[in-house]
């Protein structure tokens, strides 16, 4: 069976990178033999195709690049409106593509954009991966251009009669008429879609709507699914000492759907002084704060990077006696070695949602700092029926935190042993929902 994954993000997103090494494993746990394609949501003149797949290309038979990609720089010039002008240049050559396959092919696009339209065509069943990226949070240009690179998979899948299911993703929110319309009409092509959880069909009736027409099953996270026992990697050296180890991923928020800039910077002051008091609040308790880079790419266009933000966070504790309890491990890291340093910690607090879901799989108590829609509550909700552990990052304060902190620490025994079941239904779960997922398109 051949089998194209769409939507594959950076190898420097490490919970991205996990999804889609997991649906991989779920797809050979079914179907052993599979031929495993991936496209890339980088065009091939993108100098991140290139360099940021290096750890997901060794799991699949053949990478291609992305036949509508995120928006590039014009000609090399370094102003970001001129991305438009990408934009509709790839607009314009999809648009072709949905007409003529034979034609487009020949005149104007590249060998590598051939092959990976001829594999689109020729694939059994397409699976778009894991994730939340079918949004958008306004009505800006910028939103609009990222959706619509997202659906277009799904355009060309009805185009030409293919298959195609979603696998494990929320869904959500959509803001705007047309973008509200553009959403519903395309993803109702879909042959089934797997949500990962249910209250993004709860609260979006954009979702619901597509919902009440199109298959749909709710299923676990795919990273759930993510195996490192059968790999061989370097493992951390963890700085040593403390009474416990507690696990940390930050994000440099930019509080973005947020108009009035004062309460942006207010909220992201706040999330901050939050994450201070929690390395205080530790170290009074004899434990030790381990910050690791669960993402290294900027987060938005304006280039805020976790790196960064842990690096201001060791900074400002720097000279106090506070600063010999936290270490930032400043290294790029697989997925493999962050889920094994995670293992070791003896609880987690992880802004970075996937950093949560590598710390519960691996039966590590675990609180989600959440940021972006219903993903967070309602993967915590799906996974062990409450989202008590999820604290949203608009309304932290550092009491809140230490509180929900301090009853994690003094309950993580319990908790452990809660997390094993909850660990093997999520598994056996994800492998039904892939045998469906094939059955269904074969």
């Amino acid at each position: 069976m051949k089998i194209l994954l769409t939507h594959c993000y950076t190898d420097k997103n490490k919970g991205d990178a996990a999804i889609i090494i997991a649906t991989t494993q779920l797809i050979r746990s079914v179907c052993e033999n599979a031929n495993i394609h991936m496209m890339s949501t980088f065009s091939s003149n993108d100098p991140q195709f290139d360099t940021e797949h290096e750890l997901i290309s060794k799991f699949c038979n053949k990478l291609h690049p992305a036949l509508f990609g995120q928006p590039t720089k014009f000609l090399g010039f370094q102003h970001d409106s001129l991305r438009i002008i990408s934009f509709i240049v790839s607009l314009v050559k999809c648009a072709l593509m949905l007409t003529s396959k034979r034609f487009v092919s020949n005149f104007f696009f590249s060998k590598e954009e051939v092959a990976a339209f001829d594999t689109f065509l020729t694939s059994d069943v397409i699976i778009s991966k894991g994730g939340s990226y079918i949004t958008t949070q306004n009505k800006s240009l910028r939103q609009f251009f990222s959706m619509m690179t997202m659906l277009f998979p799904f355009i060309l899948a009805a185009r030409y009669k293919k298959k195609i299911v979603i696998f494990s993703q929320s869904l959500g929110p959509v803001t705007g008429f047309l973008q509200k319309y553009l959403f519903k009409v395309t993803l109702s092509y879909c042959t089934h879609i797997f949500l990962r959880e249910r209250y993004c069909l709860e609260k979006y009736e954009e979702v619901a709507q597509l919902c009440a027409s199109t298959p749909y099953d709710v299923i676990p996270d795919s990273a759930f699914a993510f195996d490192i026992s059968n790999y061989s990697f370097d493992k951390i050296k963890l700085n040593e000492g403390g009474e416990f180890k507690l696990g940390l991923t930050v994000v440099d928020h930019a509080f973005k759907y947020i108009e009035n800039s004062e309460e942006r910077e207010f909220k992201r002051k706040k999330y901050f002084e939050s994450i201070i008091e929690l390395v205080k609040f530790v170290n009074d308790r004899n434990g030790y704060v381990h910050v690791f880079p669960q993402v290294t790419v900027p987060n938005s266009h304006k280039g805020l990077t976790d790196t960064d933000f842990a690096k201001n966070i060791v900074a400002e504790l720097k000279d106090t006696k506070y600063s010999q309890s936290v270490f930032f491990y400043d290294k790029e890291l697989t997925p493999f070695e962050l889920k094994d340093a995670y293992s070791n910690m003896d609880v987690f607090i992880g802004t970075r949602l996937h950093s949560v879901i590598f710390a519960l799989s691996s039966f590590v108590p675990a609180i989600n700092i959440s940021y972006h829609g219903t993903k967070s509550r309602g993967i915590f909700k799906q996974f062990l029926g409450s989202d008590e552990f999820v604290l949203d990052i608009d309304t932290i304060d550092g009491g809140q935190l230490i509180a929900k902190v301090g009853s994690l620490i003094d309950s993580k025994s319990e908790i452990r042993q809660r997390l094993v079941g909850c660990s093997e239904v999520a598994q056996l779960n994800l492998i039904a929902a892939m045998r469906k997922a094939l059955s269904l398109c074969s």
